[in-house]
């Protein structure tokens, strides 16, 4: 008996361990085609109108309890389990375990199940019912009369399509037929592009035009667009579609037709209709990237000091003996203001690689006297200075420095400029009077001296006696930081722009550590580089863009000097004309952040060209991929496609929609189940994807935009123009999203109402009650004052009545017998 319980026990861990091994999960892929000829009379080919389910069971018998649900559904998830959702080309690969099984289901057919048994290749071929085309029972109106339709915007690529409908006897074979399509802004309404005009001629028309061309078609403008087919005046249908590429990726655009029919005599019809609403449908709107913007080495790409001309120019304010050319001996501010300017001098020509150029002393008199004493005195007294200050410099360096003192006597105008600028406008314009008058100085100076206002006057002429000058010198000495840090902060004091040597704002970039200073000095830079070279600093136009950029501004002009689309790799040398210097071509980071600013500016076309430059490491894979799905490639690159569809979740939901397909739909369903249920944006997915069920989907799309209307409003204004839901619905969902906001808000302020009632019923109770209370405590205080009161007068009373005397106890002596 032992024996046995051993062979037992063995038994049922071998049972346990098959069961392990077949649990193994494997990866199964294949490809699903239709067994039945399609449209195009061909078998064997994928499915084109319908989406092919794959669904995934654990074990067989799980997926044979499943059967019959999935076999009486039309292609839907009616099961909790996984599913796969065959591409375009009718490829399918999903995880399954190698002793589970397969359902695959399409449309109405009957649904398939296929047993795993560690395969990891099966194909299927399904028997597709036949599709019936849909009855539309439509009466033939009289004239042409297109129904516009809703075009795809991809980037700055517009597609617009419609189908030109021409009733019977509409058209003749003696007559022309032309459909010029046109594309219209939506925002204000302008002409953007004119496209290609579609020509269909009659049959009798187009040999008589070419009889009436000479035989020679050059001589009609229109030839290039006539098609092949024939004008009749039987029933025709014309297709078309073309591609835009619009100005303004980030506005809706429509299109309208001219469609115009003449025989040789005349116009017999013409009218404008529109052929595309406002409503486009954008893939990738919801699209979620973000930029990789990318700084250079700033150690690279240091500029060296050069020798630079610098100026310098101050006023000194000096007084002299009156009527002298000599300094006054009373005013000890003379001598600072003289021993000041000497000693920047010395500074400067002791300075290193410092060589002074000019010195110039310019001297200014006021008006009142003699005009010819006047200037004989400035003058002298600018002679007087001049050799005062240069006198310290040697004379080797003094024989180099270029000299040419000036002496100005003001006029009385700017001493009533003064007198206005203080507000003595009355004194002003009698001064300007006597300027009017007389041409001469001195008579102009004796009549105002007369004036009674001359002793006001007179305060105002020593500020017109000044002593300036003008130093420029030439350095040949990279400054310190701190020395250009010192410069930088004077110019932030005293609000005056200055000048910087390239070196010096490359210090500036390192040391200023606001972002709004530093975009304006890279700017600056950027600006004074172009002065100076006569092209940007890489740098400084580098810095910048990544500025802009993170402030949301594009300048797709700032980084394009340094790109050559010519040569389709980065960080490419090239020699300059010296022979010896070199300078990169196409620098990674520059080429990057350009096609950031591209994106920015929604150029696709050129973000595309600039994708195609970057070399495909993995730090630029998903940016470029970003570039390249916004321009509309996605569709024609696999790798891009799941290359996007995997960098987020909402972006897999974009990714399956922008496929608009059946199956597309289905796995967008199925991958928004994994958003985030507290965004908006996933609401609004949510909505597009049930619009696209049809009627089915009505209620669940309406559901879908009243939540996300409920987290975000400005939804609202991107669902009235959005071609990928239906209009009619749109606009009674926001009539009904309003509605119920009204009544919600109707019936929240008849609550409030009501709540405030209720308060304040309660704290009139409350205050009646307290009123109560305070009155009964009143009233015991009361009681209470009156009983102490009554304690007292009592004891008062005892305390005036008289003493008692104690009554005296006699004691009797017992007399002794």
């Amino acid at each position: 008996m032992k024996r046995y319980s051993w062979i037992l026990l063995l038994l049922a861990f071998a049972l346990c361990g098959q069961d392990a091994v077949a649990q193994r999960m494997t990866t199964v892929q294949g490809r699903v085609v239709n067994s039945k000829k399609n449209k195009a009379g061909k078998a064997m080919m994928p499915f084109t109108d319908e989406a092919v389910f794959v669904y995934i069971f654990n074990t067989i018998a799980d997926a044979q309890d499943n059967l019959s649900k999935i076999d009486g559904a039309q292609g839907a998830a009616v099961v909790e389990c996984n599913f796969a959702v065959c591409d375009q080309s009718g490829n399918y690969e999903c995880q399954v375990p190698d002793n589970g099984a397969l359902i695959f289901k399409v449309g109405m057919a009957p649904a398939k199940l296929e047993k795993v048994d560690g395969r990891n290749i099966i194909n299927m071929a399904l028997e597709g019912e036949i599709m019936l085309a849909n009855i539309d029972v439509v009466a033939y109106v009289q004239e042409i009369q297109p129904k516009p339709k809703a075009a795809e915007r991809i980037g700055n690529k517009f597609f617009p399509y419609n189908t030109f409908p021409i009733p019977p006897h509409n058209g003749r074979p003696n007559a022309r037929l032309i459909i010029q399509p046109f594309i219209i802004d939506c925002t204000n309404d302008d002409t953007v592009n004119y496209c290609k005009p579609i020509v269909l001629d009659g049959q009798d028309y187009h040999d008589t035009q070419y009889r009436l061309m000479g035989f020679n078609w050059k001589h009609d403008p229109l030839y290039p667009y006539i098609q092949r087919r024939r004008l009749t005046a039987e029933r025709m249908s014309i297709d078309w579609a073309d591609t835009i590429t619009i100005p303004h990726p980030d506005r809706n655009y429509s299109c309208y037709a001219t469609i115009q029919m003449e025989d040789f005599t005349s116009i017999f019809f013409k009218k404008d209709f529109q052929i595309v609403t406002c409503h486009n449908r954008q893939p990738m709107r919801f699209l979620e990237y973000k930029f990789d913007m990318r700084p250079l080495d700033p150690y690279k790409y240091k500029e060296v000091a050069k020798r630079e001309k610098r100026n310098t120019s101050a006023a000194i304010q000096l007084t002299f003996e009156v009527g002298k050319a000599t300094l006054d001996p009373n005013n000890p501010e003379n001598e600072q203001n003289i021993a000041a300017l000497q000693n920047k001098l010395k500074e400067l020509a002791a300075g290193e690689g410092v060589s002074i150029k000019e010195f110039h002393i310019t001297g200014t008199a006021s008006p009142e006297g003699i005009y010819k004493s006047n200037i004989d005195l400035a003058k002298k007294r600018v002679d007087f200075v001049q050799q005062q200050i240069t006198s310290i410099l040697p004379k080797y360096v003094l024989a180099r420095v270029y000299q040419n003192p000036q002496a100005i006597v003001n006029g009385w105008a700017k001493v009533a400029d003064a007198m206005e600028a203080d507000e003595q406008e009355e004194i002003a314009e009698k001064i300007r009077g006597v300027i009017k008058n007389t041409k001469n100085m001195d008579i102009q100076g004796a009549t105002i001296a007369k004036m009674e206002e001359y002793p006001e006057i007179q305060k105002y002429l020593p500020v017109l006696r000044s002593v300036k000058y003008d130093c420029k010198y030439e350095i040949f000495r990279e400054l310190s930081p701190e020395e250009i840090w010192a410069r930088y902060t004077e110019e932030q004091q005293t609000g005056v722009e200055r000048k910087y040597a390239l070196y010096e704002y490359w210090n500036l970039f390192m040391l200023e550590k606001d972002s709004v200073k530093l975009e304006k000095l890279y700017k600056r830079a950027y600006d004074e580089s172009i002065e100076l070279n006569g092209q940007p600093w890489i740098l400084a136009a580098n810095n910048l863009a990544i500025s802009y950029l993170k402030r949301d501004t594009c300048d797709v002009t700032l980084l394009e000097p340094f790109i050559d689309r010519r040569m389709k790799h980065v960080n490419m040398v090239r020699k300059n004309i010296d022979g010896f210097t070199t300078r990169t071509i196409n620098p990674e980071e520059v080429v990057n952040n350009q096609l950031c600013m591209y994106i920015k500016a929604y150029d696709f076309d050129n973000a595309s060209v600039m994708a195609q430059i970057l070399p495909n490491t993995p730090e630029n894979q998903l940016m470029k991929a970003f570039a390249l799905c916004l321009g509309g490639y996605y569709k024609s690159d696999k790798q891009v496609f799941e290359t996007v569809k995997n960098s987020s979740p909402v972006n897999e939901v974009v990714m399956d929609l922008a496929l608009d397909t059946k199956a597309g739909n289905a796995m967008a369903a199925k991958a928004a189940q994994k958003l985030d249920p507290e965004s908006p944006v996933t609401w609004y997915l949510k909505a597009i994807i049930a619009n696209r069920g049809g009627d089915m989907g009505y209620i669940d799309a309406t559901q879908n935009l009243k939540k996300c209307f409920s987290m975000d409003e400005k939804y609202i204004k991107i669902a009235e123009t959005d071609g990928d839901l239906d209009e009619d619905m749109v606009a009674s969902t926001i009539d009904e999203y309003l509605e119920e906001k009204k009544m919600t808000a109707e019936l929240n302020a008849q609550m409030e109402e009501q709540r405030k009632a209720e308060e304040a019923e309660a704290a009139k109770k409350a205050a009646e009650e307290a009123a109560a209370a305070a009155e009964l405590e009143a009233a015991q205080k009361a009681l209470e004052e009156e009983a102490a009161k009554k304690k007292a007068a009592e004891e008062a009373a005892a305390k005036k009545a008289p003493a008692r005397k104690a009554p005296v106890k006699r004691t009797t002596t017992a007399k002794k017998k």
